[in-house]
């Protein structure tokens, strides 16, 4: 190489070296700018949770000061009926004693005198039984207050709820308990597990009922070839609840914890022999004829009200273009679901060539919510009342909900299960509040009632809790 060129490349490379510490104090200036900016929005944040927390407390202190007055006034009114009733005591107890000295203890009239005192005496007596003196308990939900609680730190380029946790294997979240048997779960994402989600992604897995640790199969815990899948696989030995927590960034993903019940072959046994034939009658009328589940295949998520009970179904588009030749849902009367029944054939006559048969009902629907007394036997309603909400967690959207139930008003309250949450709707599918949940948030809430009284029921992981037709809370019938 001649000097020239070497010259040359020395002073190129020494050009292209400024030029980068130029880019890099740059970067560092933005880093540091970007730094004081995040820290300005945690702080932002500390702020504002301190701020409602202190709204809270004084709340509290003045509903603490009323009831206390509310005390003390009926303290003070005891004493001045305790004061005057002594006054008129010591009245008489003057005249007694004036007379005794006297020697005239004889012209007492001590019935007379009792009449006077008597109530006086049974109303200043100090009442034992005065209400309890309030005190504060702390809520468990500030207990413990987490850094994930305020927010999260995204290290890489994707978020937690663009990943969804799933149950890959058994299909249905009950299975038996044995040395061999394993569960198989898998979290998914449209996008890819890079090596930073990989870095700060990570999965607990814990049996409720001890406290060993749950055994990992490692060699079948596995990231997939084109990185959008991770596999989780566990043994199940012992019976229990099963609770398998996947965290990104500290964040639930989509659908965790997701919980995996394991019963042990006694208590298998003994669910099947409780197995009544109704609902064996019932699974198998379900399986005779699948066609009827598979009308409508999934296009578009719709919530479909069929009185007297709300279930969630997808329509077609030749559905949906049928549907829109009706009139409007005010105008569309709910049609009467027809329950179907599987015919028994007789051992000496050969079976049917169609199980299913549609009876009409042979008595009057039971009492609720909605007034079917007008529908005489055998009578059907007509029409169909199709709600569209959208899949998410906006205020008026709903992440996939599992409970739901019709107030007498009209309202349609549904449980957004993976979204923790309970929301209210109008009868048009308007969104109007959020129901809230007594101290904690709800807990993944599912089943649902509607009450004679108007009221309606919400059951979640921990509790069974009983709420106004305006989603105020009422009180808490069972609690874990």
């Amino acid at each position: 190489m001649e000097l020239g060129i070497l010259m040359e490349r020395l002073q190129n490379t020494l050009v292209l070296n400024d030029q980068k510490l130029e880019d890099i104090d740059c970067k560092r200036k933005e880093l540091t700018k970007s730094s004081h900016e995040v820290q300005e929005k945690i702080s932002a944040v500390c702020a504002e949770v301190q701020a409602r927390v202190s709204a809270a407390g004084e709340a509290l202190k003045g509903k603490t000061v009323v009831e206390f007055s509310k005390l003390e006034k009926e303290l003070s009114s005891t004493r001045e009926e305790v004061r005057g009733g002594s006054l008129v005591l010591c009245s008489e107890l003057e005249k007694i004693t004036e007379l005794v000295g006297r020697g005239d203890e004889e012209k007492f009239d001590v019935d007379e005198c009792w009449g006077r005192v008597k109530e006086i005496i049974s109303r200043c007596q100090l009442d034992e039984s005065t209400r309890k003196m309030p005190s504060f308990y702390h809520s468990k939900t500030l207990a413990k207050v987490k850094t994930s609680d305020l927010g999260y730190l995204s290290m890489a380029e994707f978020l937690p709820d663009q990943f969804q946790l799933v149950l890959t294997s058994p299909v249905s979240s009950l299975m038996v308990a044995s040395d061999m048997n394993k569960a198989i779960c898998t979290v998914t994402t449209s996008q890819q597990f890079t090596e930073m989600i990989q870095a700060n992604i990570k999965f607990s897995i814990k049996n409720k009922a001890c406290k060993e640790t749950v055994p990992y199969c490692k060699e079948e815990c596995k990231l997939s070839e084109d990185k959008k899948s991770f596999q989780i696989c566990f043994l199940v030995q012992r019976p229990g609840v099963y609770m398998l927590t996947v965290l990104l960034y500290d964040q639930h993903v989509n659908d965790s914890p997701l919980v995996l019940r394991v019963a042990s072959k006694d208590e298998m046994v003994k669910e099947e022999e409780n197995t009544t034939p109704e609902d064996q009658e019932q699974s198998t009328t379900q399986s005779v004829n699948p066609g009827v589940a598979r009308q409508q295949e999934p296009e578009k998520d719709c919530l479909v009200l069929v009185s007297p009970t709300i279930t969630k179904t997808t329509t077609t588009s030749p559905t949906t273009q049928s549907m829109s030749s009706q009139p409007p849902p005010s105008a569309v009367p709910l049609r009467r679901p027809v329950p179907l029944t599987r015919a028994v054939s007789s051992p000496s006559k050969p079976p049917p060539t169609n199980p299913i048969s549609i009876p009409p009902p042979a008595t009057l629907l039971p009492p609720g919510p909605l007034n079917l007394s007008h529908l005489s036997p055998g009578g059907k309603l007509s029409g169909l009342r199709m709600l569209s909400i959208e899949e998410g967690t906006k205020p008026d959207s709903l992440h996939k909900p599992i409970g739901m139930c019709l107030l007498q008003n009209g309202n349609i309250v549904v449980a957004s299960t993976f979204e923790d949450k309970v929301k209210m709707f109008s009868p048009t599918g308007k969104f109007l509040t959020l129901v809230s949940s007594s101290e904690s948030p709800f807990m993944r809430p599912s089943d649902m009632v509607t009450l004679q009284s108007g009221q309606f029921v919400v059951r979640d992981n921990n509790r069974v809790q009983v709420f106004s037709h305006t989603g105020t809370y009422l009180r808490t019938l069972w609690q874990d």
